[in-house]
């Protein structure tokens, strides 16, 4: 046997360095996944969404004034005077007057304002909520949280002095009765809020809605 043929390794040793190689190749392809995985779970851990708390992200709070949230005085402070008689809803925001932050970032504090011609329109079960004839509710509509946008001043069912509409799926509300549903698939009343009257007239929100705001 030649000085080159003893060199050779025999099948034995030749196995045994495959499979070292093989597992040197496997170990170091872990490592590469590991590190891929890191970073796939740092990226996630990046993108998993954070609750933001602010207060325009804030529900209604005892104290805050209401807005108007639309039309030429849009952001201004609505006084019960503001509010028309016996034509339309207005729409407002809430707004914290310490820092004049208004809470128009949650989509469910959009606000509706109406007014009745005579205290005799409303329910004695309501009337309590009502001042100087005017009436708060959720603008939300409570089938699927689009606004309820009209005022039609027309008798329907047992409402004798118009009543609240939403054109997404025809619902009705009655204002004068606790905003309670006339008609439509929506499943419970628009949510009343509180409010007051202070010395400059203005409308003054006494807390959050009396039931929870948005579409069941």
């Amino acid at each position: 046997m030649t000085d080159e043929q003893d060199k050779k390794n025999t099948p034995a040793e030749e196995r045994q360095k495959e499979i070292s190689r093989r597992k040197l190749l496997l170990a170091s392809m872990g490592i590469g996944m590991g590190i891929a995985g890191l970073s796939v779970l740092t990226v996630a851990g990046g993108l998993k969404p954070k609750v933001v708390v602010a207060p325009d992200n804030d529900p209604p709070q005892k104290g805050d004034l209401l807005v108007f949230a639309q039309g030429p005085k849009q952001g201004k402070v609505i006084t019960v005077d503001e509010v028309p008689v016996d034509k339309t809803q207005i729409f407002a925001w809430p707004m914290d007057p310490k820092d004049n932050v208004i809470r128009d970032k949650r989509s469910l504090n959009i606000i509706l304002l109406i007014r009745a011609q005579e205290e005799s329109w409303f329910n004695p079960e309501y009337v309590r909520y009502a001042h100087e004839r005017v009436v708060v509710y959720s603008a939300t509509c409570t089938h699927l949280c689009c606004n309820v946008s009209e005022f039609v001043l027309k008798p329907f069912s047992i409402d004798k002095y118009g009543y609240l509409f939403c054109p997404c799926h025809k619902s009705h509300y009655d204002p004068w009765d606790g905003a309670k549903v006339l008609y439509g698939p929506a499943p419970r009343p628009l949510p009343i809020l509180p409010f007051s009257i202070n010395g400059e007239r203005q409308i003054v929100a006494e807390g959050a809605f009396i039931t929870y705001p948005g579409c069941s």
